[in-house]
């Protein structure tokens, strides 16, 4: 039998930098989080010294932390050292003028659609596996505060992966659905430890927020809704449900949720009509087409040959 070996170009060219570092970046920072949540050596340190609640709450807390900046800024920063011409908003971090009426009204809308969503599923037992991730018999304000900052870094920072550095540079390099379709591979793959349809649902969610993010030029829309959603699913363990949209009625008096009031008057309905007139109201006024941020930037400024391009 006989066997044909291809002749294959191995050469690495700086320039496959642009698609090398995000990708493989996007996995380290992920490994970087994961194995310091999953670190048994550093879970019982932390309850040694804390007692087992607080000892649980610091390691939920300071691992999301962690992953925030693991995640959110060193693949970032790899890239631009390795590109040094390379600015912030080339990976969504600026918000433009432009498409600032968009992002906003998406935002908005996008947060009460997934908060009616969240509620909903917030007293099943699938939910209720996972969230809130500190299991704590009794939370305290440390706990409370702790648990927001934790979750707000931790997100910003994935978001500004998922929907930044591993993205817009991609989508320069490769093109608009080659690029959503390896944030849908990575972005699923990290919901595989929460089960099956947290995997699935990953993987609409990672075309709807791509396609918002090319759009408006920033991973803002993504990063506050993730943000949003969490301070309904995770916030606290002293729940009951109030309402057809499911929210909680109570948290612990010392949570101070800011949901509990909005949750009693605002029914699913009333959000859904809602989040569908913000979102007419976005492409009809906020509408610009899809366009990275330096396709934004041409706009505003434009090519250097004196024309503009919309």
């Amino acid at each position: 039998m006989n066997y044909i070996v291809r002749d294959i170009d191995l050469a690495f060219h700086y320039e496959d930098l642009k698609i090398f570092i995000p990708v493989v970046g996007a996995l380290f920072g992920f490994i970087i989080f994961w194995f310091a949540w999953q670190s048994d050596k550093l879970k019982t340190r932390l309850m040694e010294r804390n007692g087992e609640d607080m000892g649980f709450a610091k390691l939920v807390i300071y691992t999301k932390i962690l992953g925030g900046i693991s995640m959110g800024l060193l693949p970032a920063i790899a890239y631009k050292i390795a590109f040094p011409q390379t600015t912030w908003s080339d990976f969504g971090w600026a918000l433009s003028s432009e498409t600032l009426f968009a992002t906003v009204v998406w935002t908005i809308g996008l947060s009460l659609l997934m908060i009616v969503i969240t509620g909903i599923n917030a007293s099943k037992p699938a939910n209720l596996l996972y969230y809130p991730q500190i299991r704590a018999r009794k939370w305290t304000k440390g706990m409370v505060r702790g648990n927001l900052l934790g979750w707000t870094v931790y997100l910003m920072g994935y978001e500004a992966l998922f929907r930044g550095v591993l993205f817009f540079p991609l989508v320069e390099q490769i093109g608009l659905w080659p690029a959503i379709a390896v944030n849908i591979g990575l972005y699923s793959g990290t919901h595989i430890p929460k089960g099956l349809k947290e995997t699935l649902g990953a993987i609409p969610l990672a075309i709807v927020l791509c396609l918002l993010s090319v759009q408006t030029g920033n991973f803002w829309i993504a990063a506050i809704v993730h943000v949003v959603v969490q301070l309904v699913a995770c916030q606290g363990d002293d729940v009951q449900q109030v309402g057809r949209a499911g929210f909680p009625e109570r948290y612990a008096c010392e949570h101070g949720n800011i949901f509990a009031a909005f949750g009693k008057t605002v029914t699913q309905g009333h959000a859904l009509a809602l989040g569908d007139h913000l979102f007419k109201a976005a492409d009809v006024l906020g509408g610009h087409g899809v366009r990275t941020p330096q396709q934004a930037d041409t706009a505003r400024h434009g090519d250097g040959r004196g024309q503009h391009h919309n």
